[in-house]
């Protein structure tokens, strides 16, 4: 009877057991920048690589707000905010199309009034966007040009500048040609779209940086 009541004890114990990597799946939630992943819980702590929207990892330790995870398809190790880690895979954010200009312009709002961009109008035609280079950099290509897209379509001017907050220096420029974009910028070139070309899909505006 004692050695029945061990291995039942024993099955019992291999049921319930779950792996840490089956239990503990998330998935990144951050459609318009990557997420920082860093050394250590604090955005004081260095960045080990940036996490695209959708990543799987797998969580394995919490303090406070923050987690310590694993990519699933990488044996990189960091700590990100537990709040944009989600259960399951997130769809991708709203397209130009789904988003009111009224929902544009509060995202637009949120980034001056956190200091990350100033906008200027210098004259009816140019609309210069001073924006924190350091955010700017997080941005991908398609993320630049996307981001003076959707200032074309909040203000309507015909060129949108980016420029460094810090410096004044052009970062990108567009120029708007009926339906056509033509993108110019000498730090941070858009690969392929230095001629017009059709008008291509907008994600949202970038989010703070995280």
């Amino acid at each position: 009877m004692h050695w029945l009541s061990l291995i039942g004890g024993v099955l019992l114990c291999l049921v319930t057991l779950v792996p840490l990597e089956a239990a503990d799946i998330r998935y990144v939630n951050s459609p318009t920048i990557d997420l920082n992943m860093r050394r250590g819980p604090g955005t004081e702590h260095a960045v080990v690589t940036r996490l695209p929207h959708g990543t799987a990892v797998v969580l394995r330790e919490r303090l406070g707000l923050w987690y310590r995870i694993t990519p699933v398809r990488d044996n990189l190790d960091g700590w990100v905010l537990g709040r944009y880690l989600s259960l399951k895979p997130q769809t991708t954010a709203d397209t130009a199309d789904d988003m009111s200009i009224e929902r544009e312009q509060q995202r637009f709002t949120r980034l001056r009034r956190k200091g990350i961009i100033r906008v200027f109008t210098d004259n009816a035609q140019v609309l210069r966007v001073m924006i924190d280079p350091l955010v700017w950099q997080r941005l991908t290509a398609p993320q630049q040009a996307n981001f003076l897209q959707r200032a074309h379509r909040l203000h309507g001017n015909r060129v949108v500048e980016a420029h460094n907050m810090h410096n004044d220096a052009l970062l990108n420029r567009l120029t708007v040609m009926g339906n056509t974009f033509a993108f110019e910028g000498p730090n941070t070139p858009i690969p392929g779209t230095e001629d017009p070309v059709p008008t291509p899909p907008l994600p949202p505006l970038p989010t703070p940086q995280r």
